[in-house]
């Protein structure tokens, strides 16, 4: 039988091997790795110095003397990586309820894992592949893995896991009134978890091609006025934003105030206007001067008296 320290070994190590055979003297011995005799190899210790990629095989020995000849079983010797990590840790975001699952790969010898949570170690997750079911608030936090073995360890990186939110709009409802003409751009402040998709609708039509979180329209008209609908969602879920949209149109008087009036004091005064247009605004004015809070279309004088000629 053979004897030797490890499988295992290092770069520039010795390795010594030593078969133990009994019989009628004298034996002879000749060792063989691969299949193939090597130098020197001729006692019951054979020494392999200065171990790297070109001497690591299966070793045999055959051992014989004038009764027969016996071929050992094989022994073999590998060199011992260290520990390389070849991918990173990859922050991820899941559904409530959903499994997860993270993983490193790593190359060397003689691997061993260990996961971590939040810096405290996870007992029993000692494998490349770290399995959360049903994954809930509990579990939100920062993970990585330390691989290590005989000769060296790598720590990986960490990523963050948590619960994914759905798109979210600052405002739901939006209203826009441009003249003629105009370029409007429709856009949005929302939060939520990447990846969004989005899509446009005007007067609940789809618009083709329309799939960002702007939307132009380039030249304002009766036509393009109406209702539009922005719709974001991720795979958490999904939110909408209402932009009502009109043409503005400018301010015009159809129905002016009459022009005199023959009142005694302590009558009643009642002026009105009727006007057409978008967005109108009113302020009533007394020999040139703005009346302060009177803003409606309709002006009363409940006591009509001198100050008001």
């Amino acid at each position: 039988h053979q004897i030797s320290n490890s499988k295992y070994h290092t770069i520039g190590e010795d390795v010594v091997i030593i078969v133990n055979a009994t019989g009628d003297e004298p034996l002879e011995y000749q060792w063989s790795r691969n299949n193939v005799p090597v130098n020197n190899g001729n006692s019951s210790e054979y020494i392999i110095k200065n171990l790297n990629s070109s001497s690591i095989g299966t070793y045999k020995v055959t051992v014989k003397n004038h009764a027969g000849t016996f071929t050992s079983s094989g022994i073999n010797i590998d060199l011992l990586e260290k520990v390389q990590l070849l991918s990173s840790l990859k922050n991820k975001v899941y559904r409530l309820g959903e499994n997860a699952k993270i993983s490193v790969l790593a190359t060397g010898s003689l691997l061993n894992y260990q996961w971590y949570y939040n810096n405290a170690l996870l007992d029993g997750e000692n494998s490349n592949i770290l399995n959360i079911e049903s994954f809930n608030k509990t579990h939100e936090g920062n993970y990585k893995v330390i691989v290590t073995n005989e000769i060296s360890a790598e720590e990986s990186n960490e990523a963050v896991l948590k619960i994914g939110t759905p798109p979210k709009f600052k405002t739901l409802k939006e209203s826009i009134i441009k003249e003629k003409g105009h370029n409007i751009v429709l856009s949005a402040l929302l939060s939520g978890d990447e990846p969004i998709s989005f899509k446009w609708s005007h007067n609940n039509v789809l618009l083709q091609g329309a799939d960002q979180i702007e939307y132009d329209i380039e030249y304002h008209n009766e036509a393009t006025a109406g209702e539009y609908r922005l719709d974001a969602f991720n795979k958490f879920g999904s939110a909408s934003k209402i932009y009502h949209v009109s043409v503005e149109r400018p301010v015009e008087i159809v129905v002016q105030p009459k022009g005199s009036y023959s009142l005694l004091e302590g009558d009643q005064l009642k002026l009105s206007v009727l006007s057409t247009g978008s967005n109108i605004k009113y302020q009533w004015y007394h020999n040139n001067t703005m009346l302060e809070g009177e803003n409606n279309q309709n002006l009363e004088i409940l006591k009509f008296n001198q100050n008001n000629i």
